[in-house]
């Protein structure tokens, strides 16, 4: 969770907000997990989606070229998912082994 925590915020976090919480671009990821399957997920970031209706148009682009969004898929959906699954709350998560200054 904590590598998938960190490429999300260097692409996702943009368009679908701080902690998959989404944003005015883009829905919610930790919502959009408690029914999305793994495979639907991959599919979604790697061919992008189009959502067109009389008063809006969203899109989201394609991420099959972008090694750092695909070469790291699994992490990033590891970290949406135990967002989505209330397993991580908001914030770094930490390094295995990680003390922080109020342990």
């Amino acid at each position: 969770t904590q590598l998938g925590y960190k490429r999300y915020h260097m692409v996702c976090h943009v368009c679908h907000g701080p902690a998959g919480k989404g944003s005015s671009f883009a829905p919610a990821l930790i919502e959009s997990l408690k029914v999305l399957s793994y495979e639907d997920f991959v599919t979604t970031v790697a061919n992008g989606r189009a959502k067109l209706s009389a008063s809006q148009t969203a899109v989201m682009p394609s991420f099959a070229e972008d090694p750092n969004v695909m070469k790291a898929i699994d992490w990033i959906y590891a970290y949406l998912k135990a967002r989505s699954d209330g397993k991580l709350g908001e914030g770094r998560p930490f390094r295995v082994g990680e003390k922080r200054f109020f342990d």
